[in-house]
């Protein structure tokens, strides 16, 4: 059987190519009007060739493993020719839609994202905004690890922290001279 052919990365994703893949691991969450909670966690993140990325996320709890949250969406990167600018959609089957505005900071792996705006449909639980830090960095043995935490202003409580995970990267890439684990 050939190989399936591989698409180019567009040249405006270049400053995120160390999220490709897929990533997994573990998180815990809470909020004032929840008990606490662990999970388990699939997030991949993908490209067709256009100037963003596409990502789905599912968790599973522990140690039931039974299907939790899911959510999907897209990255996309727009620049003035010196300066990115970073926006984010996503979606979930809970009737929330929210948009991000994103800033890449420290050495070009960490993403801080705040909500533009909030949609949701007539029967969603209430979600004012949310704020999430993903990075992106190397443990002891050089395996690159995504860390994240989520908080959000929801049901009358004002931004407090949600959700936060560690998960690691499933292969090695080579995105310049920086071998991606």
């Amino acid at each position: 059987k050939a190989p399936a052919p591989t698409t180019p990365v567009h040249p405006l994703l270049s400053p995120l190519t160390f999220l490709l893949g897929t990533w997994s691991g573990t998180g815990e969450g809470s909020y004032p009007t929840t008990d606490s909670f662990r999970y388990r966690e699939e997030l991949k993140f993908g490209q067709t060739g256009g100037p963003f990325l596409t990502f789905t996320q599912r968790t599973w709890s522990i140690p039931a493993n039974q299907a939790m949250h899911t959510e999907s969406g897209f990255i996309r990167v727009f620049t003035n020719g010196t300066e990115n600018w970073y926006e984010m959609i996503v979606s979930d089957p809970t009737g929330s839609a929210q948009a991000y505005s994103g800033t890449l900071s420290g050495d070009g792996k960490k993403i801080e994202w705040e909500t533009t705006g909030v949609a949701k449909t007539a029967h969603a639980k209430e979600v004012n905004s949310l704020k999430r830090v993903w990075e992106v960095s190397s443990d002891s043995t050089g395996r690159n690890r995504l860390s994240y935490e989520i908080s959000m202003a929801a049901v009358g409580q004002p931004l407090t922290f949600h959700l936060k995970a560690l998960l690691f990267s499933d292969s090695v890439r080579t995105i310049g001279s920086l071998s991606i684990i």
